[in-house]
């Protein structure tokens, strides 16, 4: 149960990092219609920069494999995970570290690794789960706030569909706490067997205290009827 809600946060941390993330990545690549390699090449000049920036993987995804001007970065980045936005970002978008943007990109990815590199899966709790969700709701609401300031670009829809996101991995992890369909069954029959008996008893005294009733009105018609006797007899 531990790990399922471990998978909940990661996958979380994952994609919906990766969705602002992309955000950032395809508003400020200063690249234009050429690949980052091509860029590198233009900006820096340095292929052993380059390399050292950007790991083999990484660089499968990134170099050109038509010729110069067709690259569009918002299709390429549909397939970056946060570690290559992040590489990406730090080099060809534009970012210094002194900038807010930049401080809250940074602690997007230190919330990445730490999830990934989490220690003990098996041992996390419901509650840390939903605390963390928390945590990275605020980290990426914060990027996507300063990149509306540094750009001046509504990102309204982007951040609906963030907290909608976050809402539903809060609802998946308080529906995984509720009790299962036989335990709420099982409850439920608890509560009719204690109503049935508690009706048998209701009955019972309803049943004696009409029959105690009855036999008073029994009583007191016959009491009439002997003192009645008793004066016809008298007359007489």
């Amino acid at each position: 149960m531990s790990s399922s809600k471990f998978q909940l946060w990661l996958g979380a941390v994952l994609e919906d990092g990766q969705r602002v993330m992309y955000r950032v990545t395809t508003l400020l690549y200063q690249g234009g219609r050429l690949s980052p390699d091509r860029y590198w090449q233009k900006r820096f000049g340095n292929d052993l920069t380059y390399k050292k920036h950007f790991n083999p993987d990484q660089r499968l995804l990134l170099d050109s494999c038509d010729w110069p001007g067709c690259y569009d970065i918002d299709t390429a980045a549909e397939v970056f995970d946060i570690s290559l936005h992040w590489a990406v970002q730090q080099k060809l978008c534009g970012l210094n570290p002194s900038m807010p943007l930049y401080k809250n990109l940074a602690n997007l990815v230190k919330i990445r690794n730490n999830a990934v590199h989490y220690p003990d899966q098996s041992g996390i709790s419901s509650g840390e789960v939903k605390e963390r969700l928390y945590e990275l709701l605020e980290a990426c609401t914060l990027v996507l706030d300063s990149l509306e300031d540094y750009v001046g670009t509504d990102l309204s829809s982007t951040k609906t569909v963030l907290r909608k996101s976050i809402n539903k991995r809060l609802y998946e992890l308080s529906a995984a706490r509720q009790p299962t369909g036989g335990e709420e069954l099982s409850t439920m029959g608890k509560v009719a067997v204690t109503v049935g008996v508690a009706g048998v008893a209701v009955a019972a005294a309803m049943a004696s205290h009409f029959s105690n009733e009855n036999k008073s009105r029994r009583d007191e018609s016959n009491k009439n009827k002997t003192s009645s006797n008793k004066e016809e007899c008298s007359v007489m």
